[in-house]
């Protein structure tokens, strides 16, 4: 299980035009616990990737997968966006 640490970083300016740009579809599941958080994430509409979040504050546990983009886009109809 891998350990993700979330930061913020601010831009000191606009990224130049040919700067590479992917598009990102995101989607969360509801959890009954609010340390558990479960994510779809589909990327340039071409791959996906799951993701199961656990803990709280700065630093939490994280398993990440790989998944077909019709799975991804299936369970997205059923998560938040």
């Amino acid at each position: 299980m891998a350990q993700e640490i979330e930061r913020r970083f601010l831009l000191s300016g606009v990224p130049p035009l040919n700067a590479i740009a992917k598009t990102i579809e995101q989607s969360y599941l509801e959890m009954p616990s609010p340390s558990v958080s479960f994510r779809t994430r589909i990327i340039n509409g071409s791959s996906a990737v799951i993701t199961l979040k656990k803990g709280r504050g700065i630093s939490r546990k994280e398993i990440e997968n790989a998944v077909s983009l019709e799975m991804a886009q299936e369970l997205s109809k059923e998560c938040h966006h």
